[in-house]
C-alpha cells in the first residue's frame, strides 16, 4: 500500500514538472516581448512551444513576435498554427494578425468576408491544373476562393511533370495558402523510338530543354526523338542568354546540333549604360530648355532697353535709366545663353538617341527574334516564319 501511494505521488510530480516549466517559459516569453527584447523572448516562447506543442499561447506570442520582426511568413505560419490548436482564445486577434501578414508578404487578400467560411489560394512555379478531391477546381494562380472549413486534397498537374498531391487544413475565418514546386517526371518529354520520328541529337546535356512549349528529357545519350516537321526548341542555361531555333526534323534521320550559349551579363551591362546614357540625354535637354528660356529673357531686355532709347523725345537730356553698356549687357548674356542652349540640345538628343539604340540592343530575346532559318538534317534553308 505504502509503494503505490510513493508510485503516485512520483507521477503526480512528473505531470506537474512539464506544467511548471512551461508556465515559466511562456511568462519569461511574454515579460521579454514587453520588455523588447526579442531575441531572448523568441527563445523562451520556443521552448515552451516544445514544452506543449498543443497549447495556443506560444503560438500566439510568437505570431506577434514576427510581426514586430516583419518575418511575415514565420507569423503568418504561428498565427495558423495557434488558430488550428486552440481555435477559441483570441480568435478574431488571431485573423485578423493572419490576414495583416498575409497582405504584407504580398500575398492576393480575399475580396469577400470569409466570417467562419475558409478561404485557399493555390499557386505554383508553373501554370498547372487544379483539383480538388479529383475534380476540376481551376487554373493557377487561383486567388482565394471560398470553400468549406476541414480537410482538402489538392492535385496540381502539368504534363511532363510530376503530380503535386497536398493535403491541407482548411481553418474557418483565414485564407489558407498552398504553394507548390513542380518537379520534371522521370519520363517527361522522352518519346519512344519509332522508325517513323527523326532524332535531334545535342552535344551536351542542356540544364533546361523545351520542345513546343513543353520540357522535354533527352536519352543518356543527349537524343531526343520527335516527329517529323518543324520544332520549336529552346535551351536555357544559368547565366546565359536563352538559345532558341526552330528545326526541321526528318523521319529516320539525326539531326546533330551544338547550340552556342552566350553569356547574358554583357546584354546587362549594355542595358545599364543605356539606361544611364539616356539619363543623361535627358539631363541636358532639360538644361538645354533652361538656358533657352534665360536667353529669351535677356532678349527681351535688350528689345526693353533699345525701345526706351529709340521712343526718347528729340532734345530730352534728361540721363537715360538703362546705359548702352546695360544694352549690350543684355544681348551678349541673351547670346551666350542660347549657345550653351543649342550645344545641350544637341548633345542631350544626340545621347538620348544613343541611349535607345543601346537599350532597343539590349532586349532579352523574345518569340519574335527566332530566325527563319530552319536546320535541317541536310543544312540550312530559309523558310517563312511559322507561328502557332
Amino acid at each position: 500500500m505504502r509503494f503505490a501511494v510513493v508510485l503516485c505521488a512520483l507521477a503526480g510530480t512528473a505531470r506537474a514538472q512539464p506544467e511548471a516549466d512551461f508556465a515559466r517559459e511562456l511568462q519569461a516569453g511574454i515579460t521579454l516581448l514587453q520588455a523588447g527584447n526579442l531575441i531572448e523572448a523568441r527563445t523562451a516562447l520556443t521552448r515552451a512551444r516544445t514544452i506543449d506543442r498543443k497549447a495556443g499561447a506560444p503560438h500566439r506570442y510568437l505570431a506577434k513576435l514576427a510581426e514586430r520582426e516583419k518575418e511575415w511568413d514565420a507569423c503568418i505560419d504561428s498565427a495558423r498554427e495557434a488558430l488550428a490548436v486552440d481555435p477559441t482564445t483570441d480568435t478574431a486577434e488571431m485573423r485578423k494578425l493572419h490576414a495583416a501578414c498575409r497582405s504584407a508578404a504580398g500575398r492576393p487578400s480575399p475580396d469577400f468576408e470569409l466570417g467562419e467560411q475558409a478561404a485557399v489560394t493555390v499557386s505554383a512555379n508553373l501554370t498547372a491544373t487544379v483539383k480538388l478531391r479529383g475534380e476540376p477546381f481551376g487554373g493557377t494562380p487561383i486567388p482565394p476562393r471560398l470553400v468549406a472549413p476541414g480537410r482538402l486534397a489538392f492535385d496540381i498537374e502539368r504534363g511532363g511533370y510530376r503530380t503535386a498531391r497536398v493535403d491541407v487544413d482548411a481553418l474557418p475565418g483565414i485564407v489558407t495558402d498552398v504553394r507548390v514546386e513542380l518537379q520534371l517526371g522521370e519520363e517527361a518529354g522522352v518519346i519512344k523510338l519509332d522508325r517513323k520520328l527523326g532524332t535531334l541529337v545535342l552535344g551536351k546535356r542542356p540544364a533546361l530543354l523545351l520542345v513546343d512549349g513543353g520540357a522535354a528529357r533527352v536519352d543518356p545519350d543527349n537524343r531526343l526523338p520527335l516527329a517529323p516537321g518543324v520544332h520549336e526548341v529552346e535551351i536555357r542555361e544559368p547565366g546565359k542568354e536563352i538559345w532558341r531555333r526552330r528545326l526541321v526534323i526528318t523521319a529516320g534521320q539525326d539531326l546533330p546540333v551544338t547550340p552556342t550559349l552566350i553569356d547574358a551579363g554583357p546584354r546587362e551591362s549594355r542595358r545599364t549604360l543605356s539606361l544611364a546614357v539616356g539619363g543623361g540625354g535627358a539631363v541636358l535637354v532639360a538644361v538645354g530648355v533652361g538656358f533657352f528660356y534665360r536667353s529669351r529673357a535677356a532678349k527681351d531686355e535688350a528689345r526693353e532697353i533699345l525701345a526706351a532709347e529709340i521712343t526718347r523725345p528729340v532734345g530730352d537730356l534728361t540721363e537715360p535709366i538703362r546705359t548702352r553698356a546695360d544694352f549690350e549687357d543684355a544681348r551678349s548674356r541673351s547670346d551666350r545663353n542660347a549657345l550653351i542652349s543649342n550645344l545641350s540640345y544637341g548633345a542631350g538628343l544626340a545621347l538620348l538617341g544613343a541611349g535607345i539604340y543601346l537599350f532597343a540592343t539590349s532586349r532579352a530575346p523574345s518569340d519574335d527574334d527566332i530566325p527563319d532559318l530552319q536546320i535541317t538534317p541536310s543544312g540550312a534553308v530559309i523558310g517563312k516564319t511559322l507561328r502557332w
